[in-house]
């Protein structure tokens, strides 16, 4: 009986350990999927036309789908992203100097679209980049070389959410065009 237990153990250790070995961001030992940006768009052209910059015109990516693949129930949950040879974007997860360049944002919900703010233009000037109102301040823990665990720093509500990648490909040709999404329900 007590070999049955310690192979069970160690099975589930193996499988835990091995599960997240593959560069990306895990939630409960699964990989976190990613969706694209399929465009951009930019809204209320006519409210900062008509008020004269007063109400501001606001850019956005169009992220793909309505939802993301992943529903999470918790309102802290927990990720795991580990660093290494990275097969699928070539450069985000290639080297864990890249931590402070992955954000928690909330995505913007409007007529069964995400959006994700990237820029304001009105009368106090023009805002380019990731809305700061928008992202999540992280805990992140290092767990082990090339691994970080990180949680939101505030429970999430019920919304679509993203990890997005600030920093800047190395060459051209590793341009990776999509979010690491995920809703909380």
């Amino acid at each position: 009986m007590k070999k049955v237990l310690f192979l069970m153990v160690a099975a589930l250790v193996f499988v835990q350990t091995y599960a997240q070995s593959t560069p990306g961001i895990y939630y409960n030992n699964e990989r976190v999927g990613y969706s694209r940006i399929i465009g951009k768009n930019v809204g209320n052209i006519a409210g900062a036309y008509f008020t004269l910059g007063l109400s501001s015109a606001k850019s956005n990516k169009v992220i793909e789908g309505e939802t993301a693949e992943l529903e999470i129930e918790e309102q802290k949950p927990e990720f795991i992203i580990v660093f290494g040879e990275d097969k699928q974007t070539g450069y985000i997860f290639s080297d864990e100097k890249h931590m402070d360049e992955i954000l928690l944002i909330q995505l913007h919900e409007k007529k069964n679209k995400r959006n994700l703010r990237t820029g304001k233009y009105g009368l106090t000037g023009v805002k380019t980049g990731v809305d700061e109102k928008d992202v999540i301040p992280l805990s992140i823990e290092r767990v082990e070389d090339n691994k970080y665990k990180v949680h939101p720093k505030k429970k999430l509500g019920k919304g679509e959410y993203c990890f997005y990648y600030i920093g800047k490909p190395q060459n051209e040709e590793h341009t990776f065009n999509g979010v690491f999404d995920f809703s909380i329900k």
